[in-house]
């Protein structure tokens, strides 16, 4: 072994109730509460995953107390991502740029601002104030 505890076995995550390399149970048998960590072969991918096996998924706490996330960063803020980030999913979503160019939305409690280079299509029920140029 590499390490101290070391778990060796090829899985494919084919769906919820995929034991991964590494389970911490709540109760011994098939079903039970259990957080289920992997590394997925086939798929290319590794996972962390909470669920009541045999009955639905369970949520997942991260900093349960207080304290900072990071994704590829060391955090300074409640959630820290050192890259691109989206909020949604589909064609409805919300994208962030925050790194690369100068292309972003900004939100800050005087409005909501938007820079880039493309074309901008903006809808509204109410009242819609635009600019153009620096403000």
């Amino acid at each position: 072994p590499n390490s101290p505890l070391e778990v060796n076995r090829t899985i494919t995550f084919a769906n919820i109730d995929t034991y991964g390399q590494f389970v911490i149970k709540t109760t011994s048998g098939a079903n039970g509460k259990l957080l289920n960590f992997g590394v997925d072969e086939a798929n290319a991918l590794s996972f962390i995953q909470s669920l009541y096996r045999g009955i639905d998924v369970m949520n997942l706490v991260l900093q349960r107390y207080g304290g900072n996330v990071g994704i590829g960063v060391n955090p300074s803020y409640k959630l820290d991502v050192n890259g691109n980030v989206r909020i949604g999913s589909g064609t409805s979503s919300l994208a962030l740029k925050i790194t690369g160019d100068d292309n972003y939305i900004e939100f800050d409690n005087s409005g909501t601002y938007i820079k880039g280079g493309g074309n901008l299509t903006v809808s509204a029920t109410s009242n819609l104030l635009l600019f153009t140029g620096t403000e």
